[in-house]
């Protein structure tokens, strides 16, 4: 009897730790898989927002991507700068300046001289590379900006995505995918709720006003009136009840005596 014990005690914890082992890997991949989720939705908003900065200014900054060397080390090829204006630019500030349009591109390079104040400013600017200065001095109208950040290589990210094929791929599909996950989970949510009240009213008891009319009436007991209830003691219910006993027993023996 012990040794069958002893086995089924055993086999009871091996079925114990199995199932602990179980919840734990099953807790583990759904905090993983959360972590990764969360993980992709703030990817896809943060190049979101990186996209849509290099077509419009956000709350005064706006997004450039770098495509020549003249700027390296200090600023890689395919990087990404955060431009925001500035109320004064000295000499050694990095600063973006000229047209972005299809057919020009906005340069971006270090001050190394300025001359004259306000909005007659000029400023010589030079790459870091570049041995020579740039041609052409720049105004205070013409400056963009100044430098703010500067992250490497994502300007790659940023080009690919300005193509169809990118925008499906890095924006459009993750989206969608968001998208529809939150859907139905909104509608996981709602099927749940209904379980949970078709539940509770299976198991809800029905009044009286809800029976139906076919259902013949409950009759009542008549009520007796209040001045013929007489309430006695326990003591006395039995002394009564002894009395009357005692008195059928006289009458038996007075009967026997006759007859």
């Amino acid at each position: 009897m012990r040794r069958n014990q002893d086995v089924i005690s055993e086999k009871v914890k091996d079925k114990k730790e199995k199932a602990n082992k179980r919840h734990m890997i099953k807790q583990t991949t759904t905090i993983l898989t959360n972590i990764a989720y969360t993980f992709v939705v703030v990817a896809v908003l943060a190049l979101a927002l990186l996209f849509v900065g290099t077509k419009i200014d956000m709350l005064g900054y706006s997004v450039k991507v770098v495509k020549s060397g003249s700027m390296e080390p200090a600023i890689h090829t395919g990087s990404i700068v955060v431009i925001a204006p500035s109320a004064t630019y000295s000499i050694g500030d990095v600063v973006t300046y000229g047209k972005d349009t299809k057919n020009q591109i906005p340069v971006t390079h270090r001050i190394i001289e300025k001359t004259g104040e306000g909005n007659s400013t000029i400023y010589r600017t030079k790459g870091d590379v570049n041995e020579d200065i740039d041609p052409r001095a720049v105004r205070e109208r013409d400056v963009i900006g100044k430098v703010r950040l500067t992250i490497p290589y994502l300007g790659y990210v940023i080009e690919f995505a300005r193509t169809p094929l990118g925008f499906a791929f890095l924006i459009g599909i993750p989206a969608l995918v968001i998208v529809l996950d939150e859907f139905a989970n909104i509608v996981w949510e709602v099927r749940l709720y209904r379980a949970r009240a078709r539940k509770q009213q299976a198991y809800r008891i029905p009044s009286r006003e809800r029976q139906p009319r076919d259902r013949a009436p409950v009759p009542q007991q008549e009520r007796v009136p209040v001045d013929r209830i007489v309430v006695r003691p326990k003591s006395v219910n039995r002394f009564v009840l002894d009395l009357r006993q005692f008195r059928h027993r006289v009458q038996e023996v007075r009967q026997r005596k006759y007859i």
